[in-house]
Parts: C-alpha cells; structure tokens; sequence
C-alpha cells in the first residue's frame, strides 16, 4: 500500500512495515514510493503479509461492530440504566 501521510491513515499503515506513506502533494515522493514498491519484491511481499495480519488482528468485524454498540450506548446514557438492555424493549 502506498498513502498519502494523513490524518487516520498512520493507524492503518506504518511506514516502512506495512506500506509506504508519503507526503501530500510530493509527486518525487510518490514516484520514490512506487518505484521501491514496484522494484523491491521482497518488502513488496513482506509489506502486504503484514498489512493483512494487522487488519486480521486489529479490525475484527464483529468486535468493531461490539465497541460502536457500546459507544453508542455510552453516548446516550444506556449503560447507566439498571434495566439496560439491547436492542431496547418497547413498552
């Protein structure tokens, strides 16, 4: 993966490890980017295997979908309540 280096995209790729990120609006830097990524087959292939054990590890559909549930019941007050449940009895 090659990226731009902004906001949120650090999180998803690390420099050097699981891709490339460069500078907006750098075209020398992009072209350096694609040129090692296009070139060196070996971080190629390590960067993509890593890249995929991350998202593997760290972004679980199921556990991602669980903490914006409680996110969601956090921001309006659900957790407090005794008889919280989810989803929500009608009365």
């Amino acid at each position: 993966v090659i990226a731009t280096n902004i906001a949120g995209t650090g999180e998803l790729v690390e420099h050097g490890k699981t891709g490339l990120l460069v500078r907006p609006s750098d075209p020398d830097a992009l072209a350096d980017a694609m040129t090692r990524m296009i070139l060196d087959y070996d971080f190629r292939r390590s960067a993509s295997e890593l890249g995929r054990q991350k998202i593997v590890e760290e972004f679980d559909l199921t556990q991602e979908c669980a903490n914006l549930n409680l996110f969601l019941l956090e921001s309006c007050g659900a957790h407090n309540r005794k008889t919280s449940s989810y989803p929500p009895k009608h009365q």
